[in-house]
């Protein structure tokens, strides 16, 4: 379970770093991105609109919502491969 403190905390963490956290769910071909902004992405990786991905789901609701298939992050001289939430929360 991830609260809106900790998806927030993560957001934060991407700003300061420069990174790019990218989450890929089994239920669903859309994934989420998060950089200097939460955005919603389609299967081929590009941007479509949040409501369009997710509805009207919050974005801590989209990471309780769905069941984490991978989650990459890339920062500037690395790119690593996470399986869950809980070892991306520790990372940041």
């Amino acid at each position: 379970m991830v609260s809106y403190e900790e998806a927030e905390r993560i957001l934060r963490w991407t700003r300061e770093k420069g990174a790019v956290v990218e989450v890929q769910f089994k239920e669903t071909s859309h994934r989420l991105r998060i950089d200097t902004m939460y955005r919603a992405l389609d299967a081929s990786g590009n941007v479509v609109p949040w409501t369009r991905a997710f509805g009207s789901l919050k974005p801590a609701d989209v990471l309780n919502s769905f069941t984490v298939k991978r989650i990459v992050v890339r920062t500037k001289d690395s790119v690593e491969e996470l399986s869950s939430l809980k070892e991306l929360l520790a990372r940041v």
